[in-house]
């Protein structure tokens, strides 16, 4: 039973890489004029927790 949850979890793991793989190639299609890592991180901050985000505070 444990074998099946790991393969099931390893597959997971693997779509969800491809799928923010894609996400990032079209993003630095369309934005090409952008740092590669910002664009990544804006991508990992939209799918992570909201609580763990700063409040932004102009100065």
């Amino acid at each position: 039973m444990e074998s099946a949850d790991f393969s099931k979890a390893e597959c997971n793991a693997s779509l969800s890489r491809d799928v923010f793989l894609t996400k990032t190639e079209r993003s630095i299609l369309e934005n090409p004029d952008l740092p590669i890592d910002f664009i990544q991180d804006v991508l990992i901050a939209k799918v992570s927790d909201r609580s763990l985000a700063e409040l932004f505070t102009p100065e």
